[in-house]
């Protein structure tokens, strides 16, 4: 019975390179490369890169490294992890870009989703205008928090609106939200 033993022996051998694969150490995590579309962005997480290192390459489950990524580091827009045989992983992070500073009890720097984001910033050379008169008072805001706030979506409308006139965001640099049927 031919077919039998050539069946027996292709099931040994995936189980046996299963098994090498799972235990050898040329699959395990050495390095983990991060990279951005944008030069100027400094990853902040690389503790979440390093708890990576020592990991075996195939079992690393992707979709929830990405998941745990994004949910640690809000300041990300998106991230993907992708194997890099044999023992490297790949970090492609795209970080969420500032287009307003908040003024509310201290300063803060939002997307155009109304996320806030860290203060330091680095990824954009273009001087950002402010918000002024949210009403709420923001100071004791997280990164990645996404306030509820009219005046801080009414503000960001008008910027989306700024973005598609050509040359006019350059013009403004502080837009009062305290009324938000009458912008200035």
């Amino acid at each position: 019975t031919p077919p039998l033993f050539l069946g027996l022996f292709l099931v040994l051998l995936g189980v046996g390179l299963s098994s090498f694969v799972r235990r050898s150490p040329y699959f395990l995590i050495a390095s983990v490369d991060a990279v951005s579309p944008y030069p100027a962005f400094q990853f902040q997480g690389m503790t979440f890169a390093q708890s990576l290192l020592g990991e075996n390459l195939f079992q690393a489950n992707l979709p929830e490294l990405q998941e745990r990524l994004l949910k640690k580091h809000p300041e990300l827009a998106s991230a993907r992890i992708t194997r890099i045989f044999p023992n490297r992983l790949r970090l492609e992070m795209v970080p969420r870009l500032p287009v307003v500073q908040v003024e509310s009890g201290g300063y803060f720097l939002v997307d155009a989703e109304g996320v806030v984001l860290p203060f330091q910033s680095t990824l954009t050379q273009r001087k950002l205008p402010t918000l002024v008169g949210v009403g709420e008072r923001l100071e004791r805001l997280k990164v990645g928090y996404r306030p509820n706030s009219r005046g801080l979506a009414e503000g960001l409308a008008f910027v989306a609106f700024l973005e598609k006139v050509p040359g006019s965001r350059r013009h403004v640099e502080t837009i009062q939200v305290g009324d938000y049927k009458n912008l200035a």
